[in-house]
């Protein structure tokens, strides 16, 4: 039998399967107490994950569920709920529909479908996820502002509707939960009354029913078209207060009005602006620093630092070159270790790049078709990575078509290998290809930011080695992230037997280790903590950079036996 309860409390503390909190069709967490909340505890991995997550299409249409991992919460899941959109879409909305009803009924009833519509697919999301337990908020009385006995009377009413028709095999337990004593204790008795035996021939709430639950919870009254009224001296009053409200919403008709015209004048400025911008200095419209995190790894961050180092467009370009090869043969050199690691299991795949490597040097090109030709035999092997589980699908999607990552990895590449003269350089042109390649690198970042997660440790010696099998290890690590110049060290214990002078991949969900040998190395001199023959050391507008890192070139696989050569 499904138990439906009414809980008292904080909807993030709570131990079930699944929570739901709304948002917008963008899958931006809003200003609820919920969302705030969930932003404080998870400190914004939450909302990354929904905003980096490459198999999610922006804007989602109302009523969408998006599932994320609990993260820190107690719960295995958070569903987010998309109920509304921006202010100028439901105003354009609103006008669009037909009819006279009022501008904020329309926009209400918008609201509302998109809830109802959204509670159906929560069911729906739970059978899909396995969950026997979920928590639902009184959605749309928080920062949408709608009555508090309004949303409970659709939040119920739809549940109950949607599982009187549709069984569920997994949900058995549904919390409706509140801040406010007064709400709960009503809810609590709405909730027993109602038979979720799913009885025929019993409604689900009268006129009544709902009277005295507002007067429990001292709610205003929901919008109706309809009102019933009850004696002549009630009549004259109801009207009167009828009246009254017709007033206040002609005024805030005509204010709306107005506002509806300033958000014209709005876009049309918006969009004379976006006009201008592809002849304004590039200099002066810098994307969105995705990657200004400080436990970015290294290589990563080092690109990203010579993205941001220079102002002069043509310093600049170099400067992007330069990044854009890291970072292509950066993902590469991840799926080859995966790849390795896997044992090699194609051999078409392995004649191919055996065709490939002798061919002559490996471009940025050659590793990002390296990099895709993998992904696909991944794909087509039904296979994924043992530490990276995002390979192949961060370079293929489900359908097999290739990924947003690997689009723009490609098109990067493609304008690197447009041809600059350095020395009559034209700061037009350089500043033309710059507007061409950085919202190609926002893209990217965007796209990679699930399998950026992962950090580099290099194991620079091992300390205390027992020989015994089972036995901790203790390392001497650095933890390669961020843009420091000397990495500091540290010490590690792991059962695992690991080689010194070599390059790891960790992940946060796992103590297993990827080796990234020989396709990433880390070298540096232990007397000056750099190595000139191996380090580019470079001083920009007082930034200081490093690059300590070498990627596989032919001599560097030939040491590595299994690797297809």
């Amino acid at each position: 039998m499904m138990r439906l309860q009414a809980v008292l409390g904080d909807i993030t503390e709570l131990d079930v399967d699944a929570i739901v909190n709304s948002c917008n069709n963008q899958m931006h967490l809003g200003y609820s107490e919920i969302s705030k909340s969930i932003q404080e505890i998870t400190e914004g991995r939450i909302q990354q994950a929904l905003l980096h997550d490459p198999n999610l299409e922006l804007p989602v249409p109302l009523g969408t569920v998006c599932v994320t991992k609990g993260d820190l919460l107690p719960c295995r899941w958070i569903f987010h709920l998309a109920t509304h959109r921006s202010w100028e879409e439901m105003s354009r909305d609103a006008h669009l529909e037909e009819g006279d009803q009022e501008f904020w009924e329309i926009v209400q009833e918008l609201v509302i479908d998109a809830i109802r519509a959204g509670l159906n697919n929560l069911i729906i999301t739970c059978e899909e996820f396995k969950a026997k337990s979920i928590a639902i908020p009184l959605i749309g009385s928080g920062s949408l502002g709608f009555p508090t006995s309004l949303m409970a009377d659709v939040i119920l009413g739809t549940l109950h509707q949607f599982l009187e028709e549709v069984p569920t095999n997994h949900l058995q337990k549904i919390q409706v939960v509140t801040l406010d004593e007064q709400v709960f204790q009503a809810l609590k008795v709405r909730i027993e009354d109602i038979d979720w035996d799913f009885a025929k021939g019993k409604n689900f709430a009268s006129e009544e029913d709902w009277e005295e639950f507002l007067a429990e919870t001292d709610s205003e009254s929901p919008v109706s078209n309809n009102p019933t009224l009850g004696s002549e001296p009630e009549r004259g009053i109801l009207e009167k207060e009828i009246e009254e409200l017709r007033k206040q919403l002609q005024t805030f008709r005509q204010r709306e009005k107005r506002l509806l015209r300033k958000i014209e004048e709005l876009v049309l400025e918006n969009k004379e602006l976006k006009s201008q911008a592809p002849g304004a200095n590039w200099g002066q419209s810098q994307p969105i620093d995705l990657w200004a995190r400080v436990d970015l790894p290294s290589p990563l961050a080092y690109a990203q630092n010579l993205r941001m180092a220079e102002t002069d467009p043509n310093r600049c370009h170099i400067n992007m070159l330069n990044a854009i090869g890291i970072v292509s043969k950066y993902f590469s050199a991840l799926i080859c270790a995966e790849y390795l690691h896997a044992g090699c299991f194609s051999e078409e795949l392995n004649s191919e790049l055996r065709h490939r490597f002798r061919q002559g040097p490996m471009t940025d090109g050659s590793w990002v078709w390296v990099g895709k030709r993998i992904a696909k035999a991944f794909y087509d092997a039904d296979f994924c990575g043992q530490l990276v589980r995002e390979v192949p699908r961060a370079w293929i999607t489900e359908r097999g078509e290739w990924s947003g990552l690997s689009e723009a990895l490609q098109q990067l590449v493609s304008y690197r290998n447009r041809i600059h003269d350095p020395v009559n350089a034209d700061s037009g042109h350089a500043s033309a290809w710059l507007e061409l390649v950085l919202p190609v690198w926002v893209q990217m970042c965007k796209y990679s930011e699930p399998i950026t997660s992962y950090e580099l440790l290099f194991i620079d010696q091992i300390s205390d080695f027992s020989g015994d099998l089972g036995e901790e290890v203790s390392y001497s690590i650095k933890r390669l992230r961020g843009g420091f110049f000397v990495p500091p060290s540290e010490t590690l214990k792991l059962r695992q037997h690991l080689k010194s002078g070599r390059l790891y991949l960790q992940s946060a969900n796992s103590p297993d280790l990827l080796s990234l040998h020989p396709f990433l190395t880390y070298e540096y001199s232990r007397v000056t903590n750099n190595r000139e023959t191996f380090c580019l050391d470079q001083i920009q507008h007082s930034t200081l950079h490093y690059k300590a890192f070498r990627y596989a070139h032919r001599s560097s696989l030939n040491d590595g036996k299994q690797f297809p050569l």
